[in-house]
Formats: C-alpha cells, sequence, structure tokens
C-alpha cells in the first residue's frame, strides 16, 4: 500500500492567502536571498490547476542547498508507519524464513545469535515494529491538533470546578486518550461520531498503550531478565495492521479522502 503525500498546505491564491504571507516571507523567493533561510514561500501553477501558494523548506548538503514542498506532518508520520510496517513483515515473510533453524519442537525456530550480541534479523524486525507503532501515533496526535479549530474553547470538570481550554492548552494540556474520545467529537460537531466506530476507538487506544509503554519503558520486573519482555511480547503479539486500517478509516471519516491510496 502506498498513500500520496500531499503538501503542508497549499491554499489558492486570495487576497486573504496572500495577507497571511510577512513580506520577509516573499524577500526569500529573491535569489540574492536564498542563502539566509531556510523557509521559502513559492507561488507556482500547474497545468490545468490554479495558482497555489507553497511552504517550501531548504536542505543544505555538500554547500549545495535543495527545496522543496514541506509535506503533510500527519501524511509523513503515517507514510512512515506504513513503510516500517511492511519491512517488518518483509522481514518475517523472508529472512525469519530463510535463517532459522527447526528446534526440538516442529513448530520453533531459532534464529542463531553469536556470544554477546543479537540477531540482525530479528532485532531489525523489533526495530521496524517499534517505529511503526511511535510513527502510526505520531499522525494521529498530528491530525488530532490539525483539526481543531484556532476559535475552540473545551471545557473540563473536575473537582475544583470548570475548566475552559483554548487550542493550545489543549494541544499541551489534554491527554491523547481525552482528546481522542472527548474533544475530537466536539470540534468536528459529531457527538456520537465513537458510536459506530468502537472498534477503531479500542483498537486506537490500545496502540497509544503500546507506544507510551514503549517510549517510558517502565521495568515491570525486579528480575533483570524479566525486566522488558512483558512490553515487547505485548507489542510485538498486537495486530498493527488492524490499527493502521483504524487510523486511516478514522481520518477519512473526518475529513473525507483526506487519505489517498496511490495505484501501484
Amino acid at each position: 500500500m502506498k498513500i500520496k503525500i500531499p503538501p503542508h498546505a497549499d491554499p489558492i491564491i486570495t487576497e486573504e492567502s496572500l495577507a497571511k504571507i510577512s513580506p520577509s516571507e516573499l524577500a526569500n523567493n529573491d535569489n540574492s536571498n536564498h542563502n539566509k533561510s531556510n523557509n521559502f514561500i513559492v507561488i507556482a501553477k500547474h497545468e490545468g490547476e490554479k495558482e497555489r501558494v507553497y511552504q517550501m523548506l531548504g536542505i543544505k548538503h555538500d554547500e549545495k542547498q535543495f527545496i522543496s514542498v514541506l509535506p503533510s506532518p500527519t501524511h509523513l508520520f503515517l507514510t512512515s508507519s506504513l513503510e516500517f510496517f511492511e519491512v517488518s513483515q518483509k522481514i518475517k515473510s523472508d529472512e525469519f524464513i530463510r535463517f532459522g533453524k527447526r528446534g526440538n519442537d516442529t513448530n520453533l525456530f531459532i534464529l542463531d545469535f553469536s556470544y554477546g550480541c543479537t540477531n540482525q534479523s530479528y532485532t531489525s524486525y523489533i526495530k521496524a515494529v517499534t517505529s511503526s507503532v511511535i510513527m502510526l501515533v505520531s499522525a494521529l496526535e498530528s491530525f488530532m491538533n490539525q483539526i481543531i479549530p484556532t476559535n475552540f474553547s473545551y471545557t473540563k470538570e473536575n473537582k475544583h470546578g470548570k475548566t475552559n481550554y483554548n487550542q493550545k492548552k489543549i494541544e499541551n494540556g489534554i491527554s491523547f486518550k481525552e482528546k481522542l474520545e472527548s474533544v475530537v467529537p466536539l470540534a468536528i460537531k459529531q457527538n456520537d461520531f465513537w458510536e459506530t466506530r468502537r472498534e477503531n476507538l479500542e483498537v486506537i487506544n490500545e496502540l497509544y498503550n503500546h507506544r507510551k509503554n514503549m517510549i517510558h519503558l517502565k521495568t515491570k520486573s525486579k528480575d533483570e531478565l524479566n525486566r522488558y519482555s512483558e512490553v515487547f511480547s505485548e507489542m510485538l503479539s498486537f495486530d498493527l495492521f488492524k490499527a493502521i486500517s483504524a487510523t486511516i478509516n478514522v481520518f477519512n471519516s473526518i475529513e473525507k479522502d483526506f487519505v489517498e491510496i496511490e495505484e501501484e
């Protein structure tokens, strides 16, 4: 599966969109200033399309600067998650099968390791799964922050009374779970959003728990040998593709065609 990665923002040129560009940003389009900043605002027109405003970012290498359109962070993280997942599946289907040595049990295969080292294929698989989990949660966090309107207000009740949260405070002061379950439905004006998507919600919450456990990696045993085995075992048993599919489903339910699958 390959997902189209759109620009971070590409508004059609209007007086309003041009008004949001500062003179200093426009100055970056002057070739004489290209070494003073990595940020560029570019007006471009593709054949058959209207002119649009693009944010471009420069990357310096070997005394040269290469620029292109800044991608949408949500799509960037989502595709990274999918790519890491596909790497993990290829390692299992190719390298595990090729290098695994059958043990006494007909269904048990050992991936050899040397003294003081782990098995490279096995380790690469765990790295790919872990990276996929982290990137998928990052995509969800980016998307949730993106869809909350700048003028949105969320009221939370606690034992001390009511507290109002504006967009910035929601981003920094509301937990992932509460933002997902409570804030998002209010922000998109669909209070019953999760009623028909309970399975998606449950798998995303489980995904987040795995990510939290991996990021903080708290020890769950005083026994040195078993200290991290439970955290890794639970994550590696998790249906990650189901979480990727649930995430895409939620994105497209909130914003039609937000995620577009490219033809292979």
